[in-house]
C-alpha cells in the first residue's frame, strides 16, 4: 500500500493525524493544569510572622542545612526542628529528638557494597546527631557573629525626597533617610 506524503517535510498524513491527537491531548491537559492557578481566591492579607535579626534567620537556615545533611533519613526535619526554630514564644531546644527518627533495624550496605552492622549505623548516627547539637550549643555566638558581620543599618542609596529630579540619584544629605 502506498502512503501519500504531504508538503510537511515528507510526513505521512497518518502520522500527522496521530501527532495532532497527541498535541490536542497535551493542550487540554495544559489548560486543565493551569486553570486552578487563575482562581480569584488568592489570599493577600496574611499576617507576616515575627522575624528575628538577620543573624537569627541565617542561623536557622544554616542549622536546617546542617541537620538535613547530617540526618538524611529525617526528610521532614522534625527531629532537629526545635534546635533550629524556637516554638512560638518559646526557647530553642537543646537536643535532637531521637524518638522522631526511625529506628535502625536492618544491616545496610556502604558505597562499596559491604555490609554495615546495626551497631556501626547507630555509632554513625550518634556522630551526626552530635554535629547538630554542637552547632546548637554555639547558637548565640553564631547569631552574634552574623549580626556583627551584617549589621541592621539603613543604607541610603538615592535621595528620593529631593525636589530636583536630576539630583534624586545622588546620596541624600546626612541625617535624611531616603
Amino acid at each position: 500500500m502506498r502512503q501519500r506524503f504531504c508538503g510537511l517535510g515528507g510526513n505521512s498524513v497518518k502520522s500527522i493525524g496521530k501527532r495532532g491527537r497527541w498535541a490536542g491531548a497535551a493542550l487540554v491537559l495544559s489548560v486543565v493544569a493551569v486553570t486552578p492557578g487563575c482562581s480569584g481566591d488568592f489570599e493577600t492579607t496574611r499576617e507576616t510572622p515575627t522575624r528575628g535579626t538577620l543573624g537569627r534567620e541565617l542561623y536557622s537556615l544554616l542549622c536546617d542545612r546542617v541537620g538535613a545533611q547530617a540526618l538524611r533519613e529525617d526528610i521532614t526535619g522534625r527531629s532537629y526542628r526545635e534546635l533550629c526554630h524556637p516554638p512560638a514564644g518559646g526557647t530553642y531546644g537543646a537536643k535532637v529528638d531521637l524518638a522522631k527518627l526511625d529506628p535502625i533495624t536492618a544491616i545496610a550496605k556502604d558505597a562499596d557494597g559491604n555490609d554495615v552492622s546495626i551497631e556501626r549505623q547507630n555509632e554513625n548516627r550518634t556522630v551526626r546527631v552530635a554535629r547538630i547539637e554542637a552547632l546548637s550549643r554555639r547558637r548565640e555566638d553564631l547569631i552574634l557573629a552574623f549580626d556583627a558581620a551584617f549589621p541592621s543599618v539603613d543604607v541610603s542609596v538615592k535621595d528620593l525626597a529631593n525636589p530636583d529630579p536630576k539630583k534624586t540619584c545622588n546620596p541624600p544629605a546626612s541625617g535624611v533617610k531616603a
